[in-house]
């Protein structure tokens, strides 16, 4: 997405398919709910809650199917074309003294905050809700997922705002407000 997005959107096309995490998420919940709904308890409980693992298993298959049917970037075919592109792409990263150092970085001093961040406000937060403050499950999925989908149009706003600001100031404004 990255790649065949115009700079001037790149923030913002790119923050769309991040939604993808959000919407997976709010599946997954209304999932186990309406399954919980459907069932009576004590099916549920024996064999019901593999339903939805059943489910996720069609759409892990589908998702599978459509990244296979997805060309390569305009960009990669360019290189491709031109013979730029590297037998050894992992060895020729690694050569370069800079190179490690920006992979290193970016691995732990980005990538690492970033799943934090998100680990601990999708799923710690249901864990929170139910095992330390004891809310109800029921509640507590209706309220994660009523998150997840509040997120979902705030991830374009915010890749938009990449777009104006630069996408390194606003990671770096983002991992410090989380950190608090």
């Amino acid at each position: 997405v990255a790649e065949s997005s115009p700079n001037s959107f790149r923030g913002f096309f790119t923050a769309i398919s991040q939604t993808a995490i959000l919407w997976g998420l709010a599946l997954a919940i209304a999932t186990v709910v309406l399954t919980q709904k459907v069932l009576p308890e004590e099916i549920f409980k024996t064999w019901g809650w593999r339903i939805p693992f059943l489910l996720s298993a069609t759409a892990t298959a589908f998702s599978f199917y459509s990244r296979k049917k997805i060309s390569e970037s305009k960009p990669f075919f360019e290189l491709l074309r031109d013979g730029k592109t590297s037998k050894q792409p992992i060895q020729d990263c690694l050569v370069q003294v800079e190179n490690r150092r920006t992979i290193l970085f970016t691995i732990f001093g980005i990538t690492a905050g970033h799943g934090a961040l998100q680990y601990t406000s999708l799923l710690y937060a249901w864990y929170f809700l139910r095992s330390v403050l004891h809310v109800n499950p029921n509640t507590t999925n209706i309220s994660i997922f009523l998150m997840a989908l509040f997120c979902i149009p705030l991830f374009p706003i915010v890749g938009a705002i990449s777009d104006r600001i630069g996408r390194k100031r606003l990671m770096q404004i983002g991992l410090l407000l989380g950190f608090f």
